[in-house]
Parts: structure tokens; sequence; C-alpha cells
């Protein structure tokens, strides 16, 4: 099947989803296939065909999600979790410092009854740069200036979070939000990350974020970051 053909498909109001078709197309884009397609495809009303196009957002480069970033943002409002997953692993690799609206609505999926939004901002929150995350941290309480999110914003200002001491204290909120958060920072690495950190968390008596912790290890370091349990 020529590109040309695969797109025919997958952009067609009566596809019904095909991920070997997907594969195979997003190795045809890798290879120059014209990026427009996957902007045709995120735009699409076929929620099969979207998917698509979100799944290739988060293999593409940093300028092509870039280019693809409004209709992206506004993915995260889809009703299918891993749409919105896709979404938030692809504008996690090009949001600036102009994106003040688009990461406070990241943060605020922490918050969501689906796992794989909080699966996706924990991965956000571990791997942004500091002044992206402080940016996220302040639009989500301008969008929610309640607890949980000004209860993190106010341990997050005091880099109570680079603390055991810190950690532990939010780690016991009222607010599982601020759990959730707190057990996603205990594995931000800063030079190294902190293995007692992540055993706090690890043992804090909530499975929720236990299961965090766990998905923690598996997940990839930032390059020039170490795990180590020396310290």
């Amino acid at each position: 099947m020529t590109p040309d053909e695969m797109f025919e498909r997958l952009i067609s109001p009566h596809f019904q989803g095909d991920g070997g078709l997907a594969n195979d197309f997003l190795t045809a884009v890798q290879r120059g296939y014209p990026l427009s397609s996957v902007g045709q495809l995120l735009r699409s009303k076929n929620v099969y065909s979207r998917g698509v196009g979100a799944f290739i957002a988060t293999f593409l480069r940093r300028d092509a999600v870039t280019a693809f970033k409004p209709v992206i943002a506004d993915l995260l409002d889809d009703p299918v979790w891993r749409i919105r997953m896709d979404a938030i692993e692809a504008l996690t690799q090009c949001v600036t410092m102009g994106d003040g609206r688009i990461l406070g609505k990241i943060l605020l999926m922490l918050d969501s009854e689906d796992e794989g939004d909080r699966h996706a901002v924990t991965v956000f929150v571990r791997i942004v740069d500091d002044d992206i995350l402080r940016l996220a941290i302040v639009n989500a309480v301008a969008i929610r200036p309640d607890p949980p999110f000004s209860e993190i914003e106010s341990s997050y200002r005091r880099r109570e979070h680079r603390t055991r001491a810190g950690i532990y204290r939010s780690l016991r909120s009222d607010h599982r939000v601020v759990r959730r958060f707190a057990a996603a920072m205990a594995g931000r690495p800063y030079l190294v990350i902190n293995e007692h950190l992540l055993e706090l968390a690890e043992n804090s008596g909530d499975a929720e974020m236990a299961e965090m912790v766990a998905n923690v290890r598996t997940l990839p370091i930032p390059r020039g970051s170490v795990l180590s349990s020396k310290l």
C-alpha cells in the first residue's frame, strides 16, 4: 500500500482504527510524507483518525509538533483519554513560556479521573524545565485558585518539594492532587534523583502513590541525571 493509499484510508470518515496501518503511516511520515497529512488527521471529526494523528504527533520533531500546537492543545479536551494522553505527551516536547494557559490546563489534568491523563502529567512534571513547571503551576492556580492547586503553588514557591520534610508534608495532604504532585516531584531529577524521596512516596500508605512511583522507576531519566540510592 502506498503512503497516499494509507492516508486515504486513515482520513476516511468510515475508518474504524487499525494499529498496524497507523504504524506504517508513521514510518511514511518519518520518511518524508507531507506533514500536512498529520494536521488533517488531528482535525478530523472521526475519533479514530484523530487518534492516529495524536499518536503520530508524539513521534514528531519538536519543530513539527510546534507547527500543530494549537490543534494539539484543543485535544486536551477530547473525550477520548488516549488522545488526551498523546496530546499531553506531544505538547510536553514543544511548550514554551508563551503557552501559559496550555501549561495550566495540562497541570489541571492531574485532577483527572483517568489514569492515562495523570500518567502523562506525571511525565510532564518530571521532565519540563523549572521555568515551564513554575508557569504551569501559576496558570493552573489562575484557572482554579482554590485548593488543591493553590496549596501546590505555595509549597512549590517555598521549594518544599526539594526536601524530604516538604515531600512528606505534601504526601500527607488532605488533597489527593497535592499528593499526586508530590509523588511526581519525588521523581523529578535535579542532578540526582533522590531515592529516599521515592521511597517516601512509595511507602506513604496510599496505593495510588506507590503505583506512581513504580511507574516513575520505569520512565526514562533525563539526560545528565542519574538515579541513586546513595544519598
